[in-house]
């Protein structure tokens, strides 16, 4: 069974930086490490060293999404003054810029069994 699992995009999977959500995604690759019951796709933001951790993991590939850190700052000083301004959007650039990356590689729902996306209703509501 082939897996897509799209992760927030707040902290990098495996959780270099920590994260309630990214420690419940690393127990499910780990899982799937000891039982080799899927073929994993895991779909991340970027953070430096994340390939080191990463490499343990030979049933599971990651893309990273990189984003810099000027663009990050950029958005959630947007967000913040949408948020003041009482509009009811944000902005997400990791969200853009994996719709892209999955665009450019053609990879398409049909490419997997099943698609889970971790605690993003941006993904679902396309916001």
């Amino acid at each position: 069974m082939k897996i897509a699992v799209v992760t927030p995009g707040i902290l990098p999977v495996p959780p270099l930086k920590g994260g309630a959500v990214e420690t419940l995604v690393e127990t499910l690759i780990s899982e799937n490490e000891k039982h080799a019951d899927f073929d994993i796709d895991l779909f991340s933001v970027y953070a430096d060293g994340i390939e080191a951790c990463a490499e343990p993991y030979r049933r599971t590939r990651f893309h990273f999404i990189k984003i810099s850190p000027a663009g990050n700052l950029l958005i959630r000083i947007c967000n913040k003054m949408l948020i003041t301004l009482h509009i009811d959007r944000r902005l997400d650039l990791y969200m853009k810029k994996l719709r892209r990356y999955v665009r450019g590689r053609k990879i398409d729902r049909n490419h997997y069994d099943a698609i889970i996306v971790e605690n993003s209703y941006q993904v679902i509501s396309g916001r």
